[in-house]
C-alpha cells in the first residue's frame, strides 16, 4: 500500500473515533449544557412593563420624546388617535402632563389619570372648571375587605348605572370597566372626591367607591364611602357631540406589576379593559405614556425582558488571532480564500485520493477501500445519532423539584417520593402535601374528622387586636385542609406558609380554639 493509501486510512480511522466519542458524549436535547443562555432577569414589581404590554397588544404605540409636539403651555397638541396615560403627579421638564391629557380629551381623544397624592383636578369640558381632586390621604379598610386580609389593599366596589338618581338608560362602556370585578386590589390608595354636584364635564360618573369598612386619613367610616374612580365617555350622535373616553383613579398602583401578578385580584382584567376603553371604537393607536415624571418610550420591555439572551462564544471555539495578525487580516483571509479557490478549481482533492478521472488508479482496490471506509463511517455516524435521538426522548433523570416549603418525607419505600417530587413540579400544584399537613394540624386541636367543610365556631381570645381578620385566617386555612380541592402553585404556598405558622403559634398560646358541641 502506498504512503498516499496509509495517509487516508489514519486519516478516516481519526474521524472515526474522534465523531464516536464527541457524539457519545453530547447532552440530549433538552438537558441544560454549559452554553445554555442564564435564566432572563425579572422585571420590577413596581414597575409598569405588563399594563404598557397590555396596551401594545392592543396595537398602541408609544409617543417618544423627540415626537412630541407641544404648544406655548407645553401640552401636548394631540388629535382623536391620541391616548395620554398619566400614573403619578410628576411631570416631566417642559411637558405639562396633565394638561395634555385634557387636550386629548378636548380632540376627541382618551386619557387615563391615576395619582394617590394630592392633586387638583379640572374638567376641560366644563369650560377648565375644577371639579374634582385626590386628597392624598390614605384609605385603609377591614381586613376581610383587603387583599390577602391587608388593611392597606382594600378592594374596589363597582357601581351600577341603576344607582344614580334618575337611573341612567343607556349605559355606555365607561360603565363595563370594573362591572363584574370583584377583587380590583389597590395599594395604600387615596380618595378621589368631586367638588361639582351633580359631576360635570368628563368626571360625569362615579365608577367605583370602597367597601362600606373604608376610611380616609385618621377619620372613621363615613355613611357613603370614599370614591375610588370616575370617568366619562361621548358618542358621536351629533356631528358636534365630541368621542373622547376618559378615568380618573385616585390609586396608580392598581397597574404595577405587583397588582398584575396577584393571583387573587381582578388587576389584569381591568387593565385589560382600560386598554379596550382607551382604544374605542375609533381605533386610537398612539400613547404618551407618562410614569412618576418621565415619558416611557418602550411597551416591549416585557418581551425583551422574558427573551433569553444570545450565549457567547466559548472562548476555545474560534480563537482570536486578531492580535497578531492587526492589519493584515484581510490579507490573510484574502490568501486563503484564493488557495481554496484554486484547490477546488484544480480537483486536487479527487487526483489526491482517485488520480486523474478515469485512470487506473481511480479503477483500483485503493478506491475501493476508500468507498468502504467512507460507508462504515456513514453507517457509524448514522447509529450513533439515532442512539442521541433515543435518549433524548427518554431522559432517565428530570430536574430538582422546587421547594415547596412543607419539608421533606423520610419515610417510605425508595424512589416514591423523589417521583412524587417531580410530578408536584411538573403540574406546579402543591395543594395534596399542603392540605395534608393543614387537616393534621386541626385535627389535633380535638376537632372530629368527619366535619368536612362546615367548620366548627371559632373562639378568639379578647388579647388578639385584629379578631375577624384571626377568623378569617381560620376558614381559609378549614377550606385548603377539607374544603375541595383547588391549584395550590408553589409560589402562593411560600406566601401563607408564614400565616400558618402564625396561626398554629396562636393556637398553642391559647388565642383561639374551636368552640365543638356536646
Amino acid at each position: 500500500m502506498t504512503r498516499r493509501a496509509w495517509a487516508s486510512v489514519v486519516f478516516a480511522g481519526t474521524l472515526l473515533l474522534a465523531g464516536s466519542d464527541r457524539v457519545a458524549r453530547a447532552q440530549p436535547v433538552g438537558q441544560p449544557g454549559p452554553l445554555q443562555p442564564a435564566p432572563p432577569q425579572l422585571f420590577a414589581a413596581g414597575g409598569t412593563d405588563i399594563f404598557r404590554a397590555v396596551l401594545a397588544r392592543e396595537g398602541f404605540k408609544p409617543i417618544k420624546r423627540n415626537q412630541l409636539r407641544l404648544d406655548a403651555l407645553g401640552r401636548l397638541q394631540a388629535d382623536s388617535t391620541v391616548a395620554v396615560v398619566v400614573l403619578g403627579t410628576g411631570q416631566p421638564d417642559g411637558l405639562d402632563a396633565f394638561g395634555s391629557a385634557r387636550a386629548a380629551v378636548l380632540r376627541r381623544g382618551a386619557a387615563l389619570l391615576a395619582a394617590d397624592t394630592p392633586v387638583e383636578l379640572f374638567a376641560v369640558l366644563d369650560a377648565g372648571r375644577r371639579v374634582a381632586r385626590v386628597t392624598g390621604e390614605d384609605v385603609t379598610a377591614a381586613g376581610q375587605d383587603g387583599l390577602r386580609t391587608s388593611v392597606e389593599c382594600p378592594f374596589v366596589v363597582p357601581l351600577s348605572p341603576d344607582e344614580f338618581r334618575p337611573p341612567i338608560e343607556k349605559p355606555g362602556p365607561v360603565f363595563g370597566l370594573f362591572r363584574g370585578l370583584k377583587s380590583v386590589a389597590t395599594n395604600r390608595p387615596s380618595e378621589l372626591r368631586l367638588l361639582a354636584e351633580p359631576p360635570a364635564g368628563e368626571y360625569m360618573y362615579p365608577l367605583a367607591r370602597f367597601p362600606r369598612s373604608a376610611r380616609a386619613g385618621f377619620g372613621g367610616p363615613r355613611p357613603q364611602p370614599p370614591l375610588f374612580a370616575v370617568g366619562g365617555e361621548g358618542t358621536r350622535n351629533a356631528p358636534d357631540d365630541p368621542a373622547f373616553a376618559f378615568l380618573a383613579l385616585a390609586d396608580p398602583s392598581v397597574f404595577i406589576n405587583q397588582m398584575m401578578l396577584e393571583p387573587d385580584a381582578d388587576n389584569f382584567a381591568l387593565a385589560q379593559r382600560v386598554a379596550q376603553f382607551l382604544k374605542g371604537p375609533e381605533g386610537r393607536d398612539r400613547c404618551l405614556f407618562v410614569e412618576n415624571g418621565r415619558v416611557i418610550e418602550d411597551f416591549d420591555s416585557l418581551r425583551d425582558a422574558l427573551t433569553p439572551p444570545v450565549p457567547p462564544v466559548p472562548p476555545n471555539k474560534m480563537p482570536n488571532i486578531g492580535q497578531l495578525l492587526r492589519q493584515n487580516q484581510d490579507k490573510v483571509a484574502k490568501l486563503i480564500d484564493d488557495k481554496l479557490d484554486d484547490i477546488q478549481r484544480k480537483d486536487l482533492v479527487h487526483q489526491f485520493a482517485f488520480g486523474p478521472p478515469d485512470g487506473p488508479k481511480e479503477r483500483s482496490r485503493f478506491g475501493l477501500l476508500i468507498t468502504a471506509l467512507l460507508v462504515f463511517l456513514s453507517v457509524r455516524m448514522v447509529l450513533v445519532m439515532l442512539g442521541r435521538t433515543l435518549a433524548a426522548k427518554q431522559p432517565t433523570d428530570g430536574p430538582p423539584p422546587p421547594t415547596t416549603g412543607a419539608g421533606a418525607a423520610s419515610t417510605g419505600p425508595t424512589g416514591v417520593f423523589d417521583r412524587r417530587r417531580r410530578e408536584l413540579m411538573r403540574r406546579n400544584n402543591v395543594f395534596d402535601p399542603v392540605s395534608h399537613l393543614m387537616r393534621e394540624f386541626f385535627l389535633s386541636t380535638g376537632v372530629p374528622p368527619d366535619l368536612g367543610p362546615r367548620i366548627p365556631r371559632v373562639w378568639v381570645s379578647d388579647a388578639v387586636r385584629r379578631p375577624d381578620s384571626l377568623r378569617q385566617a381560620v376558614r381559609d386555612m378549614w377550606r385548603i385542609a377539607f374544603g375541595p380541592p383547588v391549584p395550590l402553585t408553589a409560589q402562593r404556598w411560600f406566601e401563607i406558609e408564614p400565616y400558618f405558622d402564625r396561626l398554629r403559634r396562636a393556637h398553642a398560646d391559647g388565642k383561639w380554639k374551636f368552640v365543638l358541641a356536646e
